[in-house]
């Protein structure tokens, strides 16, 4: 290999892309994304289009693809994860996700997403969706739960008589 900009031979092509590299930008100009060097700007510019080519988001502003994850977690346009703080495109995306990866934190009636079990727990109790127990107050994601609830609170009370 041989660069014909500075005259000069080079014994493989792993070399001549280190000597692109090394050179002042003047010389050999380098990939802002990933530093890699290059014979004049024609093949940087290249290089820049096809290696790391842009998108238009949902929202309206071009991105790398690259950084499209970036993108959906710093974006106020995008909907993010309060469970693990992950940005997606939309929210069907978003709910999809929640739905596979946080069910146990999910009320599937009123569909929302809960950080903790705490409070979906005190989601049941204050509800007015979702039925309690007369007898001790337990809050419960529906009428099936609710009588499973009954059975254990109010059956030994009648056992034991």
């Amino acid at each position: 290999p041989f660069c014909a900009k500075c005259k000069k031979n080079v014994k493989s092509l792993s070399a001549l892309q280190d000597h692109y590299r090394g050179k002042a930008e003047a010389i050999h100009p380098k990939c802002s994304k990933c530093l890699k060097g290059f014979y004049n700007n024609n093949a940087a510019v290249e290089h820049y289009n096809t290696a790391h080519p842009k998108k238009r988001c949902s929202c309206g502003v071009q991105v790398y693809i690259e950084n499209l994850e970036d993108h959906y977690i710093n974006s106020c346009f995008h909907p993010t994860c309060i469970i693990c703080d992950v940005g997606f495109k939309d929210d069907t995306a978003l709910n999809e996700h929640s739905i596979y990866a946080h069910a146990s934190l999910r009320c599937t009636i009123c569909k929302f997403q809960f950080r903790t079990n705490v409070e979906l727990k005190l989601h049941f109790n204050l509800s007015m969706f979702h039925p309690n127990c007369p007898t001790c107050g337990h809050g419960c994601p529906d009428d099936s739960t609710l009588e499973k609830v009954i059975r254990v609170t109010i059956s030994p009370v009648y056992d034991s008589k």
